[in-house]
């Protein structure tokens, strides 16, 4: 529930380009670690750190948020929230209404209302599926999928669900899970279905590019998929890094650089694009460079 909690605000916010947020890779590097808020902020470079605990004791839960100024170390703002477990769709919503209103963020309300659900049932389902399809096992991606799809039995409306089954399609050739033939199909369609739901749901473009650049082949609608999802997530590190590993394979060296350096400093502990930055820049023959970036 503290992962699904944590993901769903980032979502929120990545919706707007008014801020930087850090993606989940980066700021779960630091959970169950005995840092503080100060020090990750520190070497994430970021302005201000969002911390959080949940409590749950038989079916009440409470949720505390606090803000942390990352030059400083005091207390800029905080809520506490609490309920019963069937809220918590409640709860998170009012959640990401105050920390967006604190942070100045604008029209995130009116755009993510599209994708999130009223249905509380389906919102645990949803970070079950989350939570299962981060950890990457073929077994937690077959699960994950599972649980995506009761979300949608409960939501038929729900884009975010419908995105995450993109996402955990796309990902279960890799870790043996599904064949491409089987798994490839399921994952555009699931992609389409997310935004004809939520047009606006940038992310969800990034598993449908993939699928039409490694399995259809359809190279520049790919593309014109991988520039939408930048156009409505600018701050999203996987669109820049999913991009720039296209125009790796497209022999556009320099352009595919940019894009995961950019990828790079939205980011910047992600040993993934590090090292694809470092393969970048050997296939355009800067040696020397790549050798450098390896040994980072």
């Amino acid at each position: 529930l503290c992962d699904g909690l944590s993901d769903t605000l980032i979502a929120r916010l990545s919706y707007s380009s008014d801020i930087q947020v850090m993606p989940r890779s980066a700021s779960f590097v630091y959970k169950g670690k005995s840092l503080t808020p100060q020090q990750a902020g520190s070497e994430l470079k970021a302005d201000l750190v969002l911390t959080g605990k949940l409590t749950k004791q038989a079916d009440d839960v409470e949720i505390t948020v606090e803000a942390i100024d990352v030059v400083t170390g005091a207390r800029v703002w905080g809520f506490s929230y609490r309920g019963k477990e069937p809220d918590v769709v409640f709860l998170q919503r009012k959640m990401s209404d105050n920390v967006a209103e604190k942070l100045g963020v604008s029209n995130t309300q009116q755009i993510a209302a599209k994708s999130f659900t009223q249905n509380a049932e389906a919102f645990e389902h949803y970070l079950k599926g989350e939570y299962h399809r981060q950890k990457g096992t073929p077994e937690d991606i077959r699960r994950s999928i599972e649980f995506y799809k009761k979300a949608i039995e409960l939501d038929a409306n729900y884009a975010l669900a419908y995105q995450g089954l993109s996402l955990a399609y796309r990902m279960a050739p890799a870790y043996g899970a599904y064949l491409p033939r089987d798994s490839y199909p399921m994952a555009k369609e699931a992609a389409l279905k997310a935004l004809a739901i939520d047009p606006q749901l940038g992310s969800a473009h990034i598993p449908l590019a993939s699928i039409k650049f490694v399995y259809d082949w359809d190279f520049a609608g790919a593309e014109a998929e991988y520039k939408r999802a930048i156009q409505l997530v600018p701050n999203n590190s996987e669109a820049h890094y999913s991009y720039g590993n296209f125009l790796v394979a497209m022999e556009r060296h320099d352009e595919a650089i940019t894009e995961l350096r950019i990828a790079q400093q939205f980011d910047p502990l992600s040993l993934t694009i590090s090292s694809n930055i470092a393969w970048a820049l050997y296939v355009a023959g800067r040696f020397d460079e790549a050798e450098a970036q390896a040994k980072l």
